[in-house]
């Protein structure tokens, strides 16, 4: 996600589920192609699907708990709220449209000086304490989820110690429960999160601020409780781009989804910002096309081999656990190639990764050609932004969603 003072953002998918976590983030400045090389093994023919058991996937399937507010069929369609003004319209949260299921409050950033104390303040621009504190009320009367991101492009959050950790889950605790939050986005970007060298196991990591991280992620999740939302926003380069290597910050969140995929959300990787990437099928997608979000998403649906190396084979998350992000209007993520997919082209995207019925002139084929019936849905950045483009992608995406089969 970016600054208060960029004009590109995330469109974020973010939803509560007791194993369902959502992240969003604004994606700053990134390598603007990524072409990894071959894949080992990287075709239709040749993948197996990374994946434990069948007994063991079934034992940590968990329904979302927005389906205990009467919102159908499980579906996401989850927005970033900016607490922040730039070009984009203000919007209270009062005022979010009712066709976001999953709200994330962008951001909450660490306090002067700290790394790891996370702070958050309401922007008495856009609205009061406590108007914001009557709003996400109203919103858990209508059944909705109010997450907050924490990071961001602009800010570096790092827990590179036992006392960083500490802050980092006290400090967290106290505003979650302070502003009644559902949950927590972890949108860590720039700098935040890199590999050290010689760490090159994502099963068992050595850098500090990634076994920190997920030892923190641990804690939250035992105080906060199975219903308590845990989700990422990851750039591409931080999760899909390991496919032909892994180190520095290239496949840095691999670790940290591995370590709490037992009570993670979902994932909803920040599909702009990008440039071209490899898929699993060995062809190049660029960004701004369906194929490029069908054959990114298939990433975690799938599994797939880190590096090109079978010994490296990062396991599918559940369906339920996998979310793409993309931007709600041109402006929210202006790149080059661009980001921006029209809505029907996510729609398609969607509904392909969804049903297994591919949309007219697809380029990428799923390995799966069942589909994902399960997959959770759509982020997008932002809900300011969507409202700057008369809120097309809202209006279209959302009843979509909500009127696919059910889990």
């Amino acid at each position: 996600m970016r600054p208060p003072t960029f004009t590109s953002r995330l469109l974020v998918l973010g939803v509560f589920l007791p194993s369902l976590t959502l992240t969003g983030g604004w994606a700053g400045p990134t390598p603007a192609v990524i072409v990894p090389g071959a894949v080992k093994n990287a075709n239709q023919n040749g993948i197996q699907r990374m994946t434990s058991s069948s007994a063991s996937h079934r034992s940590l399937d968990r329904q979302p708990a927005i389906q205990e507010g009467g919102l159908g069929n499980g579906h996401l369609l989850i927005g970033y709220w900016q607490n922040f003004t730039n070009e984009a319209p203000p919007v209270t949260l009062g005022q979010v449209s009712p066709q976001f299921d999953i709200i994330n409050v962008a951001f909450g950033t660490p306090a002067q000086g700290s790394t790891a104390t996370i702070t958050f303040v309401v922007d008495p621009e856009l609205e009061s304490k406590r108007q914001f504190k009557a709003d996400v009320a109203a919103l858990h009367r209508a059944g909705k989820k109010v997450v907050l991101s924490i990071g961001g492009a602009s800010a570096t959050v790092q827990l590179n110690n036992a006392a960083d950790v500490s802050a980092f889950v006290s400090s967290v605790e106290s505003i979650v429960k302070h502003f009644s939050f559902d949950g927590i986005d972890i949108d860590f970007e720039g700098g935040s999160l890199t590999l050290n060298s010689g760490d090159a196991d994502f099963k068992n990591p050595t850098t500090p601020a990634v076994v920190n991280l997920i030892q923190a992620l641990h804690r939250l999740n035992k105080k906060l409780g199975s219903n308590f939302i845990i989700s990422f926003a990851p750039e591409t380069l931080f999760v899909q781009a390991a496919v032909t290597g892994y180190g520095g910050q290239r496949g840095c969140y691999l670790p940290v989804i591995f370590g709490t995929q037992k009570f993670l959300s979902y994932v909803q990787t920040q599909d702009y910002n990008s440039g071209t990437i490899r898929g699993l099928d060995g062809n190049i997608y660029t960004g701004g096309t369906p194929d490029f979000h069908v054959a990114l998403t298939e990433f975690l649906l799938h599994g797939f081999n880190v590096a090109g190396d079978p010994s490296q084979a990062f396991p599918a998350l559940r369906p339920g656990q996998v979310a793409f992000g993309a931007p709600a209007s041109p402006q929210g993520a202006s790149t080059s190639p661009p980001s921006y997919t029209t809505p029907t082209d996510i729609q398609n995207a969607l509904n392909y990764l969804v049903t297994g019925v591919p949309f007219p002139g697809h380029q990428y084929t799923l390995i799966n050609p069942a589909g994902y019936p399960d997959m959770r849905g759509l982020m997008t950045w932002s809900i300011n932004w969507d409202l700057s483009d008369g809120q097309t992608l809202s209006s279209q995406l959302g009843p979509f969603l909500h009127s696919l089969g059910s889990q």
